[in-house]
């Protein structure tokens, strides 16, 4: 378990993570993560970094994550379901291919309006991260993500629906 130490010159990342009860450790770390990484990428966000945001102290961080690898992971990985739940609830339900099609485009650009972070992370994984976890990602998640609109073709397909 490698620690990592920040130091003053480190990128500062605005506002801390709230504390509440009802939050977990867990939940705290990766809110805090999501947020790290989307403003400073993977390589220019420290564990030290993370600490700060969500008030834990390192080892905490390492108990829940073993590894930097794995929690940008998990946090793109819980944004990731949070996008789709987010996209597949609200859905599915024009009247033609068209609005089907037009209306995975808004919901997708409503909910990165209101979760900026998120768009930033998908980006910071392309552009920034180690390319074993952005190739892992495009394996397991990318068919997700096409999926939504395949599902809407297959939907209004003529043949399909005999």
């Amino acid at each position: 378990m490698k620690s990592e130490v920040g130091t003053e010159m480190e990128n500062e990342i605005e506002g801390p993570i709230a504390e509440t009860e009802d939050r977990s450790a867990r939940e705290r770390i990766l809110d805090a993560a999501r947020k790290a990484f989307s403003q400073n990428g993977y390589y220019g966000t420290s564990i030290w970094q993370i600490s700060n945001l969500c008030g834990l102290k390192q080892p905490s961080i390492y108990h829940h994550f073993d590894s930097k690898e794995n929690l940008f992971r998990n946090a793109l990985i819980s944004s990731h379901k949070e996008m789709m739940d987010f996209i597949n609830s609200r859905t599915g339900n024009g009247k033609d291919l068209a609005e089907d099609v037009i209306q995975v485009f808004n919901v997708f650009m409503e909910f990165h309006k209101d979760r900026r972070g998120a768009l930033h992370l998908l980006g910071n994984l392309i552009y920034s991260a180690p390319d074993n976890l952005r190739d892992e990602y495009a394996e397991l998640y990318g068919p997700e993500m096409t999926g939504v609109i395949e599902r809407m073709f297959k939907k209004w397909d003529p043949e399909n629906n005999q």
